[in-house]
């Protein structure tokens, strides 16, 4: 029988040593593919018409030459319609495409969560907060600009917080800081954590220190302000910096009146915050980030003591500009507490409450591995049992399991934006016989009006003119924030020009008959009483 030589020993040291190391940021490589995976099965599955229409119009738009804001209704921020018209070029002219590019975002901000944390609470803790970030939120159920802007926010904090303070450091956390906020206008939340870092920086250091510090500094303004300039610069030269305000920041008021107001707002919020209560949903995602929140706060107050009093070590720096980024993220769901805004403003609380967890439980030994152990394989087992084909506050519209299986899905035929798309026998024949309906028309009528939420229904048929910015119809209260529109909806339907689409009987205009109908999403089709008897 051979005996193990010391040599073999060192040897087989060695690979379980870096084995151990490597391993963490596989086990998050695996939790961003999987998340990728399951973003574009998402894509291609989903039957939301009026958010995934919305954005991947804009980017379509955009791809077409239009102007932004002047002629595009951007809601959220146009580096994300830049973003997603790059994907429709790179992966085809679909509405799978801004999926695409938004499910990578998504699995890279879970990535950049595992680095961003592993400088400060350990790679094992990261790796474990990571994939609970996973299975919490497992992919992106929106193409929305929070997947887009907190990823950017992550890449700023990450030069930030790089261990050698160096101006092209700065210069690139400001670049990405601006970029953030081009993503999506509420990204401005991230201002008070820099500020704030920047100060207690500024304040702890002394002679050559801060001066090389307020350099820094200021070349993080002059990154994010070059960005900033250059685009409110091509807004002047395009003519629509009035536009931008207004689809950007008008529009905010528009919505509170519709949803109850700030008031309103401001109780739902503290509601959700405090009593874990989301958008229809009380469960154990929310309650998580309840605690992450109270966390946060906590851990926030000890910091600032720590470095008040001088008594601050080098990663209190860190963890001071990490959590109050996650306080600072909870303002992402002040309108609508949801998962996937706390998800992309705060996920990063989950790694600072397991290090908070680890913390106190090493206090308790020899106990501290049940401690520390027992509550996170509750969560773990808990998140999973309802990780997929459930609707959660993470997940609206579950997927179908039974239906997903059959081998019933299919794409629609002979709709360019819907290829790569998968629906079920009735859905199909619903967009095709409503493209088929338009086609066959619009050799008459040159132009569509949509008045139904449906957002796909604008470029259905591409070939058909729009005078709407916005893809679908909201109302009157839009009236000021795209000027003129319905006018010129009116006149156009007056002058008997267009087809109108609409998700109402009573949306038909009087000189209008309709000629097609479906139930399941409800729709109308009408054309001028003199076209609809003769045939198209």
């Amino acid at each position: 029988m051979m005996m193990n030589m010391p040599g073999d020993r060192s040897l087989a040291e060695t690979v379980l040593r870096r084995s151990l190391d490597v391993a963490p940021g596989m086990v998050v490589i695996l939790c961003c593919s999987a998340s990728l995976f399951l973003s574009i099965l998402e894509s291609r599955i989903n039957f939301d018409v009026h958010h995934w229409g919305l954005m991947y119009v804009n980017a379509a738009d955009l791809n077409h030459g239009l102007v932004p804001y002047r002629e595009i209704f951007i809601q959220y921020g146009f580096l994300t319609t830049l973003l997603q018209s790059v994907a429709i070029a790179i992966f085809g002219d679909s509405v799978v495409s801004v999926g695409i590019i938004t499910g990578i975002f998504y699995s890279i901000s879970i990535f950049l969560s595992y680095l961003l944390l592993a400088k400060i609470i350990g790679k094992w803790l990261s790796a474990l907060a990571a994939a609970v970030m996973f299975l919490v939120h497992g992919y992106s159920i929106y193409p929305w600009s929070n997947y887009f802007a907190y990823t950017l926010l992550l890449v700023a904090l990450s030069f930030l917080l790089l261990p050698s303070p160096k101006g092209r450091w700065y210069l690139l956390a400001g670049i990405f800081c601006a970029l953030s906020f081009l993503a999506r206008q509420t990204a401005v939340s991230v201002l008070p954590p820099v500020y704030l870092f920047f100060g207690i920086l500024c304040w702890k250091a002394t002679g050559n220190s801060r001066k090389l510090h307020l350099r820094n500094i200021c070349i993080f303004h002059a990154g994010m302000l070059g960005v900033l300039g250059s685009f409110l610069l091509f807004l002047c030269i395009e003519n629509a910096f009035a536009d931008w305000v207004r689809q950007s920041f008008s529009i905010a008021n528009v919505y509170s009146t519709a949803s109850g107001g700030v008031r309103y707002w401001i109780k739902t919020f503290l509601r959700g915050v405090f009593l874990a209560e989301g958008w229809h949903y009380r469960d154990a995602r929310l309650k998580l980030y309840s605690l992450v929140f109270l966390n946060a706060f906590v851990m926030w107050v000890i910091v600032v003591r720590r470095l008040l009093r001088e008594k601050g070590k080098g990663e209190d720096l860190a963890l001071l500009l990490l959590s109050t980024t996650v306080l600072c993220g909870y303002l992402q769901a002040f309108h609508i507490y949801e998962i996937f805004r706390l998800q992309n403003g705060s996920s990063l609380g989950i790694g600072l409450l397991f290090f908070s967890m680890y913390f106190l439980a090493r206090k308790l030994a020899p106990f501290q591995h049940a401690v520390f152990g027992i509550p996170v394989v509750i969560l773990i087992t808990k998140l999973s049992m309802n990780f997929l084909f459930v609707s959660t506050s993470s997940v609206y519209n579950p997927w179908d399991r039974h239906l997903l299986f059959s081998g019933q899905l299919r794409e629609p035929r002979d709709i360019a934006m819907l290829r790569g798309k998968l629906y079920d026998k009735d859905r199909c024949e619903y967009y095709e016989s409503l493209a088929a309906i338009l086609k066959g028309y619009r050799s008459r009528l040159p132009y569509i009006v949509n008045l139904s939420s449906n957002s796909y229904v604008p470029l259905l048929v591409p070939s058909l003119k729009r005078v709407q910015r916005i893809p679908f119809y909201c109302g009157p209260g839009m009236d000021e924030i795209v000027p003129h529109e319905r006018e010129d909806v009116d006149k156009l339907l007056a002058a008997e020009k267009a087809i109108c689409v609409s998700a109402k009987p009573d949306q038909v205009p009087d000189n209008y008959r309709i000629i097609f109908e479906k139930k399941d999403p409800e729709i109308y089709v009408s054309v001028p009483q003199l076209l609809a008897d003769a045939k198209p």
